[in-house]
């Protein structure tokens, strides 16, 4: 009978140290991916339903927004597996559950941004980046989008950005935006002409 309870006890105690020794969280394997910046897509927007939509017609300019995306290649140069993790004996699977996050290595991290205005009439250009703030979860209204930009360093880039100030924005427009990145480097691109009601 004490033989048929030590084996019992033993083979609990195998069961529940094999299953504590693995991974309960089924996380993928983290890996590591170098970045490299393209190239910059613009999207025009209409700013002033509940929602933005999408458009380069019947603008208002205190209603006009620009959805600025650069575009990214990554590649990946490494993969971290997850082995079994033994030095838990039955505790680890108490502990909360982490997965390892993926690693960006940024080649050429964005530097800066600057958006130009060319005035179609008069063919005059215009730095208009400080006419424009981009929504921050973290602030009371809009963040000026060079403080913005410079508080990110290394991050894909997709934001929406909202036109505050308009007295120097002409009736006839192209938008230029300029991001340069840290090698100078400038990628650029232009918005069709947009014709302000």
């Amino acid at each position: 009978m004490k033989k048929n309870i030590i084996a019992l006890c033993l083979l609990y105690s195998i069961q529940f140290i094999f299953t504590a020794c693995t991974e309960p969280c089924n996380c993928d394997d983290a890996s590591i991916f170098e970045v490299s910046y393209t190239a910059v897509d613009l999207t025009t927007y209409d700013t002033s339903g509940f929602q933005n939509s999408t458009s380069e017609n019947d603008l208002y300019k205190n209603a006009f927004g620009l959805e600025i995306y650069v575009v990214a290649e990554e590649n990946q140069i490494a993969e971290n597996t997850q082995g079994i993790k033994l030095s838990g004996f039955g505790f680890n699977s108490a502990l909360a559950c982490s997965c390892e996050e993926p690693e960006y290595i940024y080649l050429d991290p964005l530097r800066d941004i600057e958006i130009l205005v060319l005035d179609v009439d008069s063919q005059v250009t215009t730095d208009v980046t400080a006419n424009f703030t981009v929504f921050d979860y973290y602030a009371d209204s809009g963040v000026d989008l060079k403080e913005y930009f410079q508080a990110r360093e290394n991050w894909r880039v997709n934001f929406l950005v909202d036109l505050v100030r308009t007295d120097n924005i002409p009736d006839q427009a192209i938008f230029t935006i300029n991001i340069t990145l840290e090698s100078g480097e400038v990628l650029t691109q232009k918005t069709n002409e947009i014709v302000f009601n």
